[in-house]
């Protein structure tokens, strides 16, 4: 392979290696083998002393990177080579909008160098808030996919599907000020209307409980790392371990009318969690007091899960 026989000599010929990089990693991509191409153009000598890459290079090369790390589910290497990115973000003539005032400090750049200065600042932010998301920082996330859902040079078929984005981001956010602030943002953007999330996104906005068929509607809607199962905390595991001596005890004294028949004892996904935090805050809205059965049948918890 003739990029492994110039390897060894690579000090010599590192232009002509980030050229064989940049043609394998164009094949690759187009055979859809995401890692594989992020991995060929890691290779790539960025920082080298033996020859000057601008910060443009630098840049459009990085965020490919991200790109495919993240068409690979590999949030982890995607946010080590977005931090490298953003060192140099800011040093990209129109990859960042200037401060007011400081327009006149931007270095004379070619139109073309500008333009394509932007749209890699376009996919920073993109990728930005991908990784958010996939770190399940869901507040961040629906922020920036929010913003990115007003910018008249993305296409509005991916501006939508950016806004789309942000909604499933905030309904999965922790409950909170700052979660109640981004439902109202997206509640007043009259596009969020025509989204298969609105029902769901006004009940939450709205402190309503949300019910398990609404919920499994909005889960068909959800990515893969979404619906990804939580790591049980030592109290759920105690709370599993006697659930089945609980559940013999209860049910001596009871009906079964009278008992719920969920096994649940907790959250186990990302989206149970934050429909249990908002219904626990939903219900607290409606009722002055409620049993703890009836909190239990109400969140779909298991007899010793709602204690």
């Amino acid at each position: 392979m003739a990029l492994e026989k110039v390897t060894a000599r690579v000090l010599s010929f590192e232009e002509q290696t980030s050229s064989l990089r940049l043609h394998l990693a164009d094949l690759l991509e187009n055979d859809e083998e995401w890692a594989e191409a992020a991995g060929v153009l890691q290779g790539i000598p960025l920082d080298s002393g033996h020859r000057s890459v601008s910060d443009l290079v630098k840049l459009r090369i990085l965020i490919r990177i991200v790109r495919l790390l993240l068409e690979s589910d590999d949030s982890v290497a995607a946010d080590v080579s977005l931090k490298r990115a953003s060192l140099i973000v800011h040093n990209v003539p129109g990859a960042v909008p200037a401060l007011p005032g400081t327009e006149s400090e931007v270095p004379q750049t070619s139109a073309e160098a500008l333009q394509e200065g932007k749209q890699l600042g376009l996919m920073y932010k993109f990728c930005q808030a991908r990784i958010y998301d996939a770190q399940r920082r869901f507040l961040d996330a629906a922020t920036r996919f929010h913003d990115l859902s007003y910018v008249t040079d993305i296409p509005e078929s991916e501006r939508e599907k950016m806004l789309s984005a942000a909604v499933t981001a905030s309904i999965l956010s922790p409950a909170g000020p700052q979660r109640s602030r981004i439902l109202a943002t997206l509640m007043r953007d009259e596009r969020s209307a025509s989204l298969e999330q609105h029902t769901i996104l006004s009940r939450v906005f709205l402190d309503q409980i949300v019910r398990p068929a609404e919920i499994e509607t909005f889960a068909k809607l959800l990515a893969p790392h979404q619906r990804a199962a939580l790591p049980p905390t030592s109290n759920e595991a105690a709370v599993a371990s006697v659930s089945a001596e609980g559940d013999v005890e209860m049910s001596e004294g009871a009906s079964p009318a009278q008992l719920n028949t969920s096994t649940r004892t907790g959250p186990s996904t990302v989206l149970d969690r934050a429909m249990i935090e908002h219904n626990i805050i939903a219900a607290s809205r409606i009722y002055s007091n409620i049993t703890i059965a009836g909190l239990g049948a109400l969140l779909d918890l298991s007899s010793v899960g709602e204690q």
